[in-house]
């Protein structure tokens, strides 16, 4: 189970016990920030609150004369206390959802708690260099208000300047076509300037519950997202300019995106639908970020086709799933050719 789901379950369980004991009146109001207009046609937030800095206190002394398994959970806890008495923080152990996550190189914490002074979840980023947190409020990047959603970050980018989060970010699996990918799930996403506090928004929030697919380029660059039944959209989060990858079949669904290094191309997995929804045909598509343009790479009406990962930046490493088992294909994109491919292994 993922973090993502971890968090969520205990929103919930948490969220429940809040809604018991809260009192019926309205909570406080908190003005929600006017949006303005940012070049690249990105709607900008103003900036968040920067709070003051607050260190925990130690923990208490782990007890030590229980067995070996115990000894090493207090070692664990006592050495994640550790960690944690680096950054600020206003969430506790006793309102939190979930553990705190951490950025790449651990120099973000974030945790996501109940505010009794905002009367809604906040999440929190803090900085255990600068001491700096920057404490997001939960209701402000919601439609509907619902205690089975969350606010979590999905991305941080290279250079850390920016933590990208999401409303309900669960991360989606959806059979075999998309194999051991997956892209996040959300009802919209945010950008957070970790230098400055300005939030501004990606992906809208939509009517009707509606949500997104989403996937990062691994240099950030790039934003792939889809909202159904519209195309997929390759956004350049740079310069804000955005192509469409249309397809000639009406009725499909993808995922299972797989970058490549540079992140200027992409693989994804198509599962073809025929106009009384039943399964028609699967394929394997590269895709060209820069230019949107689409190459079918294998197809099949029985056998699933998923991307693994790249060899090189010409070599994709590709699953086939069918009735005998699964199957490693080595395949060349410049020749176009299959050049390695192993035997059928039987499916647990």
């Amino acid at each position: 189970m993922t973090p993502f789901r971890n968090r969520l379950i205990g929103f919930v369980i948490l969220a429940v016990l809040v809604s018991c004991s809260a009192p019926s009146t309205t909570s406080i109001a908190t003005q929600f920030p006017q949006t303005t207009s940012e070049k690249g046609g990105l709607e900008s937030l103003p900036t968040i609150i920067k709070r003051p800095s607050f260190t925990p206190l130690p923990s208490g002394t782990p007890n030590l004369t229980q067995t070996a398994t115990y000894r090493d959970n207090a070692i664990a806890q006592s050495a994640e206390q550790t960690v944690i008495a680096q950054y600020p923080r206003i969430c506790k152990k006793s309102n939190s959802y979930a553990p705190p996550n951490y950025s790449p190189e651990k120099l973000w914490m974030e945790e996501f708690c109940f505010s009794e002074d905002d009367k809604s979840p906040i999440l929190t980023l803090s900085n255990k260099d600068t001491q700096v947190l920057w404490k997001l409020v939960y209701r402000d990047f919601i439609k509907y208000m619902d205690y089975g959603d969350g606010l979590g970050v999905v991305h941080w980018s290279p250079d850390q300047k920016y933590a990208y989060f999401a409303s309900f970010p669960t991360r989606d699996y959806r059979g075999c076509y998309v194999g051991k990918n997956s892209q996040y799930f959300g009802e919209g996403l945010f950008r957070l300037d970790l230098q400055t506090g300005a939030v501004t928004t990606i992906l809208p929030l939509q009517d009707n519950f509606s949500s997104y697919d989403f996937s990062f380029s691994p240099t950030g660059r790039r934003l792939i997202y889809q909202t159904y039944p519209s195309d997929l959209i390759i956004l350049d989060i740079k310069t804000g300019e955005s192509v469409s990858v249309k397809s000639a079949d009406k009725n499909h669904s993808g995922g299972g995106y797989l970058w490549s290094s540079d992140g200027t191309q992409f693989v994804y997995s198509v599962l073809t639908y025929d106009e009384q929804g039943g399964r028609e045909n699967y394929s394997l598509r590269l895709v060209d970020a820069q230019s949107g343009s689409e190459r079918i790479l294998f197809e099949s009406p029985e056998n699933c086709y998923s991307a693994s990962s790249w060899a090189t930046n010409s070599i994709l490493i590709v699953e086939r799933e069918g009735r005998d088992g699964l199957v490693i294909i080595e395949y060349d994109l410049n020749s176009k050719n299959i050049i390695g491919e192993s035997t059928a292994t039987p499916l647990p």
